[in-house]
């Protein structure tokens, strides 16, 4: 600070005014109330850097003597004052100081005061410069200022879009589209062979719903007598012709068509085992139709006929056994490995009954058993030839029976599908019917 201070303000070009201020005693700290006032006029009449200056204003100029000895004197000269402006009071300088002090920057006063009274600035932090950068940098980025920390909302977490590249495709060739078509059409015709191929008797049953299962255990069951009501069919007189027939090797017999002695589908078991019973002391019997049974031809009538035709004295070739839905395939398994020791050589049994696979083992069996007789090759056993219809292959259609057929009159057999019985014709044709 200084010890005394001498100023000196002109207010107009004419009549610069002077003014030398006693030098009172002084602290260091405090000045007194006199140079305080006069301080501050002094100070409101000269102009800051970088405060505001109306229209009529114009510039001044400060002179300050290097060394501010007590006797030394500070002018302020203004160069030009406007003609109504009226000089200034403690009020408008205390008034002028305020919006000087409020319109400057702190930096701009600092540099004011090291020029008026060498006042060393104080020197920032680093940090604090550093944060005023960031904040000016901020402010400068944002052009507002930031949101206070309670309404601050963090945004939902959004994954990019996958931008989908293209697919260049290349042209398909030729070969590609071949084989293309190719699969088309065996997908096509694999669906038609599906459509067309008849359902096996697993397929029946779950179509016909029927229940199979046995009967669950009750605590109300009562032991009840066994009883046969169909016991009295065994009385019959065609039941009874057919057994008498078949125990006498009757002539009849060769070629055994079932439904010419029982023609009832529901026919019920005991009839059917009554008649397997008199075919095992048959010995002349060469064909067998015994197709059409669904209610008598179960599992075990099945195995007691596989047991007939494995007997020695049997002669029985050619086998008729379709339309039997109520055989589990497990029996039709065994019937088709015990085909092996048996003679036949031509049979027929339900696609629907049995699968595909199944039905190819059959028939490699019987193909391999035309190589134990010649009876369905034989020209004079011609007459049964001709009455074997109905199967997967018809002896009649062998290329060595040819000549015997024109001569014998059967050619036209050749031609009639429904006296075959073969693919298209009806089920309710049987050759060889009187």
């Amino acid at each position: 600070g200084f010890t005394s201070t001498n100023l000196q303000l002109t207010q107009s070009q004419k009549n610069p005014v002077t003014k030398e201020l006693p030098t009172p005693e002084l602290t260091e700290t405090s000045f007194s109330d006199e140079s305080k006032a006069e301080s501050s006029q002094s100070v409101g009449s000269m102009a800051l850097p970088g405060s505001f200056h109306s229209p009529m204003d114009t510039s001044e100029r400060v002179t300050m003597s290097s060394d501010p000895s007590p006797g030394r004197e500070i002018v302020v000269q203004a160069d030009e004052v406007a003609p109504n402006s009226n000089p200034l009071t403690s009020d408008d300088s205390d008034s002028g100081s305020e919006s000087s002090d409020t319109d400057t920057d702190d930096d701009e006063v600092m540099q004011w005061a090291q020029k008026m009274f060498g006042i060393i600035p104080p020197q920032k932090r680093q940090e604090e410069e550093l944060e005023s950068s960031d904040e000016s940098e901020s402010e400068i980025d944002t052009g507002h200022a930031e949101p206070p920390l309670g309404s601050f909302r963090r945004k939902p977490f959004t994954k990019p879009k996958k931008i989908p590249e293209k697919v260049q495709r290349k042209p398909k060739t030729k070969e590609q589209g071949q084989v293309e078509s190719f699969k088309k059409a065996a997908a096509l015709a694999r669906k038609k062979r599906e459509e067309a191929r008849t359902p096996t008797a697993a397929e029946l049953k779950a179509i016909l719903g029927e229940d199979f299962a046995a009967p669950s255990s009750s605590s109300n069951w009562v032991r009840r007598s066994v009883r046969q009501p169909c016991k009295s069919v065994l009385h019959s007189k065609k039941l009874r012709d057919l057994l008498d027939k078949l125990r006498n090797n009757d002539s009849d017999m060769v070629v055994l068509k079932m439904k010419k002695y029982i023609n009832d589908p529901d026919t019920p078991e005991v009839v059917i085992d009554a008649a397997l019973v008199a075919l095992e002391e048959n010995t002349n019997c060469q064909a067998l139709y015994i197709q059409n049974f669904n209610q008598g031809m179960r599992d075990k009538q099945v195995l007691h006929l596989l047991k007939v035709l494995q007997q020695p004295t049997c002669k029985i070739w050619c086998l008729n056994i379709g339309e039997t839905y109520n055989v589990k395939m497990r029996t039709w398994k065994i019937f088709a490995k015990g085909l092996k020791k048996t003679n036949v050589t031509h049979m027929y049994a339900s696609e629907h009954t049995i699968t595909p696979e199944l039905k190819d083992i059959m028939r490699e069996r019987i193909r391999n058993n035309r190589q134990k007789h010649d009876k369905h090759i034989n020209p004079s056993n011609l007459d049964v030839i001709m009455q074997c219809t109905h199967c997967w292959w018809n002896p009649m259609r062998a290329k060595a029976l040819r000549p015997y057929l024109r001569s014998g009159g059967y050619e036209h057999i050749l031609y009639d599908m429904e006296a075959q019985g073969l693919r298209g014709s009806s089920s309710a044709a049987p050759a060889g019917d009187p």
